[in-house]
C-alpha cells in the first residue's frame, strides 16, 4: 500500500475520522502482548523490529547482524513471516525450489547469503533451524509478535521519516507508540539523519531510560560503471524516493523514475513498457534488490519480466555503522539471559 498523506500531518480530518479504528487496532495489539506466554527457543533470538508501518530499514539490519555473527564463528539463521508469500507453513527457504511469490521478497533477497525461515508460526521455525545446525535466530520483524522470548530487542527507526503524526494505524503509521516499545527494547539503532517528526524527544527518552542509541546509514554496494547513459530506477519499495535519492548521491544521472505500490508484483505489461520507455529514451535501467527478488524465477510465461531482469542493474543496500553497535550485541550474548 502507498502511505495515505495524512499520515505526515498532526492534525487532519482523516487522521481524526479513523481514531475509533485505531483504538481498535491498540487494544488488540496490547490483548494479544499482555495474555501471551512466550516461548523459550532452544536458541538465542535477536529481535529487529520497528513501531512503523511499512519500511524503516529492517532487512538491512538483520542482513548485517547476520553477516557479522557468521564472520564471529557463529552460525545465524533469520526468521521471517514471510510476508507477501502463499506458503504459510514453516519451511527453510530454497533458492533452487521457491520465488518470491512462494515465500515473500525479502526473505528470497536474504536467503542469497544466508539460511532463512519462513513460517506465520515463528515458534515451529525456531526449531526448523535449530534441527538445521544453526547456533543463533535472528527474528527479523517481530518486535509486536509475542509468540517467542526474545534475548535481545532491537528497535530500527527511520530517523528521516520519522513517527509521522504520532497516531496509531490506520489513522496514523504506527503499529504501537514508540515509547511503549522502548519499554521492550535492549537497543535503538536510527538510520538517516535524525530529523524526522518526534524523532529528538525520542532520542531523549531513550538515553533517560538507559538504552543505547547507535546512528547508522544505508549506501549502495556498487561500483560507478563506465555506462554513461541517464538512469530510468524504477522500484516497488516503502520510500522510492530513498533509492532515487540514494543513486543521485552516488553519482548517476536520475532522468526517469517509476514507482509501485510496497511489495508490488510486476505484470508482464509492467515489464514491457519499462523496457521499451528505456530503449525509446536510451536509459539504462536500475532498480533495487527487493525489486529483483519479485522478478526471479517468475517461469516461462514471464517472458518480458525475464527480460527486465536482464537488463536491470540491481542495486544491493548495505547497512553502515560502528563498531560499537555489534560489539554491543556481542556481549549482551556473553551475559546469560534470566
Amino acid at each position: 500500500m502507498r502511505e495515505p498523506k495524512f499520515w505526515r500531518r498532526p492534525k487532519s480530518i482523516s487522521g481524526f475520522a479513523l481514531r475509533p479504528l485505531s483504538w481498535l487496532y491498540q487494544s488488540a495489539s496490547f490483548l494479544r502482548r499482555v495474555t501471551a506466554k512466550p516461548q523459550k527457543a532452544a536458541l538465542p533470538i535477536i529481535c529487529v523490529g520497528n513501531v512503523t508501518v511499512g519500511g524503516a530499514g529492517k532487512t538491512p539490519v538483520t542482513d548485517f547482524i547476520a553477516q557479522h555473527l557468521k564472520d564471529k564463528g557463529w552460525s545465524p539463521a533469520i526468521l521471517s513471516r514471510g510476508y507477501g508469500g502463499q506458503i504459510k507453513d514453516a519451511c527453510a527457504v530454497d533458492l533452487n525450489l521457491h520465488n518470491s511469490i512462494d515465500v515473500g521478497d525479502e526473505p528470497l533477497m536474504l536467503a542469497q547469503r544466508h539460511q532463512v525461515f519462513i513460517g506465520a508460526d515463528r515458534a515451529a521455525s525456531a526449531e526448523l533451524a535449530r534441527n538445521a545446525d544453526n547456533t543463533i535466530l535472528i527474528k527479523d520483524d517481530g518486535l509486536q509478535n509475542p509468540s517467542l522470548y526474545h534475548d535481545i530487542n532491537i528497535l530500527v527507526v527511520d530517523g528521516e521519516k520519522g513517527f509521522g503524526n504520532e497516531l496509531i494505524f490506520p489513522a496514523g503509521p504506527l503499529r504501537e507508540h514508540p515509547y511503549e516499545a522502548l519499554n521492550r527494547t535492549d537497543i535503538v539503532i536510527i538510520i538517516g539523519d535524525a530529523t524526522g517528526h518526534g524523532i529528538t524527544t525520542f532520542i531523549g527518552k531513550c538515553h533517560g531510560r538507559a538504552v543505547p542509541v547507535f546512528y547508522a546509514s544505508t549506501k549502495p554496494s556498487l561500483t560507478q560503471t563506465d555506462d554513461k547513459k541517464p538512469v530510468l530506477a524504477y522500484c516497488a519499495i516503502a520510500r522510492p524516493q530513498k533509492f532515487y535519492q540514494t543513486l543521485a548521491n552516488f553519482g548517476f544521472e536520475v532522468a526517469q523514475t517509476r514507482d509501485f505500490p510496497d511489495h508490488y508484483y510486476f505484470s508482464e505489461d509492467d515489464a514491457k513498457d519499462l523496457l521499451r520507455f528505456a530503449d525509446a529514451q536510451n536509459l539504462t535501467l536500475y532498480t533495487t534488490e527487493k525489486d529483483a527478488a519479485r522478478l526471479t524465477k517468475l517461469g516461462d510465461e514471464a517472458h518480458y519480466r525475464q527480460k527486465l531482469l536482464e537488463r536491470s542493474t540491481i542495486v544491493p543496500i548495505r547497512l553502515e555503522v560502528s563498531d560499537d553497535f555489534m560489539a554491543h550485541i556481542l556481549a549482551r550474548l556473553k551475559t546469560p539471559s534470566v
